[in-house]
């Protein structure tokens, strides 16, 4: 069914976002020119595509979640809310990338995952329980972090927050910072 308020929503986030070409920050351009805008089809992809027996295509926000948690190569996984099965097989075939040599040497990051689709309400709570822990080696991924009016103002209040100092709005999924001593930035990218 069409949402006329997410449809909205959407191209107000495409009108004020930016590309690539658009930033001044080395560490959010290399991440949107290395991998967000990493467009070329991977073998991994049909293979999680063939180990989900039948279901729906990949979507390139399934292949970018692909590789953003490869990018981080966390040493740990928090799936913070509940998610679906696709999520399930992507972020297990992500994880075991890092055991392939190119990727041994694991940065150490704690990678939270949260679905603000599935859960909406519980984003907040999720966040905040997280939030003691989280030091520049936390990357919190929110995927459908526009879906709703819940997971929007959920959103908006962890951009907002003091301790958060990067964060990178893709409309379908956002990317949060803990970077130390980086001062704070909100980006819109297109995507």
């Amino acid at each position: 069914m069409f949402n006329l308020k997410f449809a909205i929503r959407y191209i107000f986030h495409r009108f004020k976002a930016i590309n690539r070409h658009g930033l001044h920050s080395p560490f959010v351009y290399r991440l949107v020119d290395k991998v967000i805008y990493d467009f070329e089809s991977k073998k991994v992809y049909s293979q999680i595509q063939n180990e989900q027996s039948g279901r729906k295509k990949l979507s390139h926000v399934d292949k970018l979640l692909y590789r953003l948690v490869t990018d981080a190569q966390p040493s740990e996984l928090i799936k913070a809310t509940k998610i679906s099965r696709t999520d399930e097989a992507i972020l297990k075939k992500a994880i075991q990338m890092k055991a392939e040599p190119s990727v041994l040497n694991a940065k150490g990051t704690k990678l939270i995952f949260m679905d603000a689709g599935i859960a909406p309400n519980t984003v907040m709570t999720v966040f905040t329980n997280n939030l003691p822990a989280a030091s520049d080696q936390t990357i919190v991924i929110v995927k459908n972090n526009h879906q709703n009016r819940i997971a929007e103002h959920a959103w908006q209040h962890i951009t907002q927050h003091p301790r958060v100092t990067v964060t990178v709005d893709l409309f379908w999924i956002g990317l949060v910072y803990f970077r130390h001593g980086q001062v704070k930035e909100n980006f819109l990218i297109k995507f």
